[in-house]
């Protein structure tokens, strides 16, 4: 079911320390002559962010919860506004079926996602 990453009360998507990465695949190929032939799967880099999102209220990890638990973990597909430019990406999914949760007290929940693009 697609949708739109949640905003936190502040407005704000992530928090830092943010990580994003953009990877490249490469495919290799060695042939019986021992020769070696690489290429660039795909045309554009593949991005990937990690988002620690700590000192969470109740409302707001709830509220994180339910998003990702309506795209059904990694299932589902969304649209994600990237923290560092602004861009709107709008081909994202969440890298694993899990959402962990911690919650110190009351008003302290914490919890690391980390969302990719398909390109």
């Amino acid at each position: 079911m697609p949708g739109t990453f949640p905003s936190l009360t502040t407005g704000a998507v992530a928090q830092y320390p943010l990580n994003r990465n953009a990877t490249i695949p490469v495919e290799a190929y060695t042939f019986l002559n021992f020769a070696r032939q690489v290429y660039r799967d795909l045309a554009a880099p593949k991005k990937t962010w990690t988002i620690a999102l700590n000192m969470l209220d109740a409302g707001e990890i709830a509220m994180l919860k339910a998003f990702f638990e309506q795209q059904q973990g990694q299932y589902g597909t969304f649209t994600f506004v990237d923290p560092w430019d602004g861009t709107t990406h709008t081909a994202c999914s969440f890298s694993g079926d899990l959402f962990d949760q911690q919650q110190a007290v009351e008003t302290q929940n914490k919890t690391t996602l980390t969302i990719y693009e398909h390109v």
